[in-house]
């Protein structure tokens, strides 16, 4: 009889401890919608045909050291941020002014063939710039893109990776030679999970053809029925909408591009085009943040890379400046009411909301004053020397604080460094 205890207690032990770790899980689970249940179960489920090696690797015991484990996990992660932090400093210490302000432009090229051209070349070495935007004009085809995209990547110097970026939302706006579906088309099935294996494809056509940033989801809301530009491109004119296929659209990507929502603070309600002229939207904040906001506060919330800021005129708001040239939209809101981190960038300055207001090198300085991290300037290479020469001066003549030039780059390098 007393030999049996031992055996009961390790019994009862090891059942007390599968009940802790079973309650712990179903904890942790969080019940699906009928909906996402229908959509994760197969119509007709497969046998299980995994080997006792496969089940032991897909499934691991629990850990009798979960606390020490997460210690350890944390330091990595410690370590891999000072590092990461380490040698985005080390970077910058290497650049010179031009080429820090380079890091922070994203330009437009003319190449249309497999090779790139002598002055592309003068734009990466000479100039430094660290981001190219690729039009409709560049793209004739999948293998002339890759090749073409394959030189470019052989280019920049310090072994900093440059950007290849495009804009590719699908419908009227497509880039590759391969077709997608406009955003109200995806909206139209009403299935986020189709909207999601759409961005999925969509990203990895790009990723495949070594494309690093794409500037979509639309997250702009298209409640204005004479609006000429947004249209199509929106998944919707409620806020809901636009949220729930934005959302989709934007992890669907995410796992193989970065991702820029756009156009902050909302290009939905106006009866103008920025390309241009500059809209102008007559809404207080408060009104905004009912609708227009309501989409890129769930994008910040799901850690979106980028927000792209419209050329948009917001009087309530800013009376002198528009959204992009904006201290007040951008760090006053986007930055700390937003609590938004990541990458801000300027819609292209080469459009008529812009420069049939400004000079374009005046725009580029108040641009990054404003807090802008980058500047897309993605027509005429006569403007693009025009919005670096008055940049390098505004450093020069201490109208730029090289500090603030300094913080974009390391944000951009961080990125850069960091993927």
């Amino acid at each position: 009889m007393n030999r049996k205890w031992p055996f009961i207690f390790f019994i009862t032990l090891l059942s007390g401890i599968g009940l802790w770790y079973g309650a712990q899980m179903f904890l942790k689970l969080e019940p699906a919608s009928s909906n996402q249940a229908a959509t994760l179960l197969p119509t007709n489920p497969p046998e299980a045909t995994l080997s006792p090696q496969q089940i032991k690797s897909e499934s691991p015991p629990p850990t009798l050291e979960p606390i020490a484990a997460h210690t350890d996990a944390q330091a990595e992660e410690t370590h891999t941020e000072e590092t990461l932090q380490q040698l985005v400093e080390l970077k910058l210490s290497e650049l010179t002014l031009k080429e820090k302000i380079g890091q922070l432009l994203i330009v437009g090229i003319e190449d249309q063939g497999k090779s790139i051209s002598k002055a592309t070349k003068q734009l990466i070495h000479e100039q430094g710039i660290g981001s190219i935007i690729l039009f409709k004009r560049n793209i004739s085809s999948t293998q002339q893109l890759q090749a073409l995209v394959k030189e470019l990547k052989q280019l920049p110097a310090h072994g900093i990776p440059l950007w290849v970026t495009l804009d590719q939302e699908g419908g009227r706006v497509n880039r590759l030679p391969d077709s997608f579906p406009a955003a109200s088309e995806l909206a139209a099935l009403n299935d986020a999970a189709l909207t999601e294996a759409s961005g999925s494809l969509m990203g990895e056509a790009l990723a495949d053809l070594s494309i690093d940033v794409n500037f979509a989801p639309v997250l702009d809301i298209n409640n204005n029925p004479d609006n000429p530009v947004i249209g199509s491109r929106a998944f919707g004119d409620t806020a809901d909408e636009v949220v729930e296929h934005g959302m989709a659209m934007m992890r669907g990507l995410s796992d193989h591009v970065i991702t820029v929502g756009k156009h902050f603070p909302g290009h939905g309600d106006t009866s103008s085009d920025s390309h241009y002229e500059l809209p102008i939207i007559n809404k207080s904040w408060s009104e905004l943040e009912q609708l227009e906001l309501v989409p890129f506060r769930a994008a910040i919330e799901q850690d979106i890379d980028a927000i792209m800021i419209g050329h948009l005129y917001l009087p309530q708001i800013d009376e002198r400046y528009p959204a992009s040239l904006s201290p007040t939209i951008i760090n006053e809101y986007l930055r700390k009411e937003l609590g938004f981190e990541g990458i801000v960038m300027t819609d292209d300055l080469v459009m008529g909301g812009i420069t049939e207001h400004y000079e374009i090198g005046e725009a580029a300085v108040l641009a990054l004053q404003a807090g802008n991290t980058m500047l897309i300037v993605g027509h005429q290479p006569k403007q693009q020397q025009a919005v670096i020469e008055a940049l390098v001066g505004a450093v020069e003549q201490h109208v730029l604080d090289e500090v603030l030039i300094d913080e974009a780059v390391k944000l951009v390098l961080r990125m850069k460094l960091n993927t």
